[in-house]
């Protein structure tokens, strides 16, 4: 009996680390699609809005949708809890009127742990 605990033991330890690894493998993850919108304001001259739609990349459902609206030339941010999650999600953008451009920047953070960050500047027609 002795001389079979030994391979029962690392059996059993396989065993364990295997199913382990499974269990952990299909824990759900955090993962979102974004869609960014944005443009001018037709009755505000000099205005313009910039929405960005959180959603859950598996299920397609919607977290959160931040949308601002500001003039050019002022930096504007604003922040959606995603419910039944300890996550924001930001939304930050500016337009240069000068250059002709519009910069956003989105950002998911789990407390004070950053988990997606995206930053890009447009052009606007």
């Amino acid at each position: 009996m002795k001389k079979y605990i030994l391979p029962m033991l690392s059996i059993a330890a396989v065993s364990f680390l295997a199913i382990a690894t499974l269990g952990a493998a299909s824990e759900p993850t955090a993962h979102y699609s974004v869609e960014v919108d944005f443009g001018s304001l037709a009755d505000h001259p000099g205005a313009y809005q910039c929405q960005a739609v959180f959603k859950d990349l598996a299920s397609g459902e919607v977290l959160a949708a931040p949308k601002v609206a500001f003039p050019a030339g002022t930096p504007v941010k604003t922040e959606s809890e995603i419910p039944g999650r300890s996550e924001k999600a930001t939304l930050s953008a500016s337009v240069d009127e000068e250059s002709g451009t519009l910069t956003y920047e989105l950002e998911v953070r789990g407390g004070n742990r950053v988990l997606s960050r995206h930053k890009a500047t447009v052009a606007l027609q």
